[in-house]
């Protein structure tokens, strides 16, 4: 069973709901709820799904938004005062799943703090349009991430510290850590490790993103098959959605993403989440689903 995101359609609609509606009259019925969308529509999105006799998988805490040119609060902010903006953000976010009857949410623990006047993922990105994957692009984003290794050390106590509050106020909901989008992300694979040991026997684990992997290898950080290689153990559902320099959330079997050894990885009682650009036509829908089995999905 493979659902379907409303990250493809939740900004049309203005909510969850009526995008879970969309989906089932297209004969969708289980989804995922994400994107942009009210929380309180959360209930009725449940609703929508039980309807047409499917469910709401999971739901991906959409994070706060962010000030003009700065990053939004983050799990992994070392200020106490951002963090607990994104802690209360996730505790609403794991009411509303409860609502739509669905016990998990997947939550991005965020990225370092950007220095001033520095945007070095727009930097990497144009390289790799211009460059696509070079020794000396991937060279420089490793030396980046090594640079970093205070800092990222400082978030990744930082999250564990949001972690332990959203454990503890909400412990019955599962809640999964996605892949990161940047390097400048948390957890990389040896930091998510360190988290899951520190919280072992816990409801935490770990969400895969392929497209978020396949750009993380494209800029040298981690081969696509090292994340459910050192975390299958922990890995709960998969976004399935291609990737490429010049474009996001494509359809499987379009962009980059090693999906023969993706599917050799994902195992049986792991979910499986289609997730589109916003732009993809409906009609294409049923075509890129039956891509998805032929790629062994």
């Amino acid at each position: 069973m493979i659902a379907i995101s409303t990250s493809w359609n939740a900004t049309r609609h203005g909510g969850w709901a009526d995008a879970v509606r969309e989906l089932g009259r297209l004969g969708h019925r289980h989804v995922v709820l994400d994107g942009d969308a009210l929380h309180s529509d959360a209930g009725a999105a449940g609703r929508a799904a039980k309807e047409v006799r499917g469910k709401v998988i999971a739901l991906f805490a959409p994070s706060p938004h962010a000030r003009i040119g700065a990053p939004g609060p983050a799990l992994c902010s070392p200020r106490a005062e951002v963090a607990r903006v994104a802690i209360q953000a996730s505790l609403a976010a794991a009411t509303a799943a409860a609502r739509a009857g669905a016990s998990r949410v997947i939550v991005r623990p965020g990225r370092l703090p950007a220095l001033e006047g520095a945007d070095r993922d727009a930097a990497w990105v144009e390289r790799m349009q211009t460059e696509g994957s070079s020794d000396a692009l991937c060279a420089d984003v490793r030396q980046t991430v090594a640079a970093d290794h205070a800092d990222r050390e400082r978030c990744l106590e930082a999250l564990c510290r949001s972690l332990h509050v959203l454990l503890k106020q909400s412990p019955d909901t599962k809640w999964l850590l996605e892949t990161p989008s940047s390097p400048l992300g948390l957890a990389l694979p040896g930091e998510a490790e360190l988290v899951f040991d520190e919280f072992r026997g816990k409801k935490l684990g770990y969400w895969h993103d392929s497209g978020h992997a396949a750009r993380l290898a494209v800029l040298g950080v981690a081969p696509q098959d090292e994340w459910i290689g050192r975390l299958g153990h922990v890995t709960h559902g998969v976004t399935l959605s291609d990737w490429s320099p010049i474009a996001e959330r494509m359809p499987p079997g379009s962009g980059l993403v090693q999906w023969r050894q993706l599917r050799f990885q994902v195992k049986e009682g792991m979910f499986r989440v289609l997730a589109l650009d916003p732009e993809y036509p409906s009609p294409l829908i049923d075509d890129t689903l039956r891509e998805v089995g032929n790629l062994g999905f």
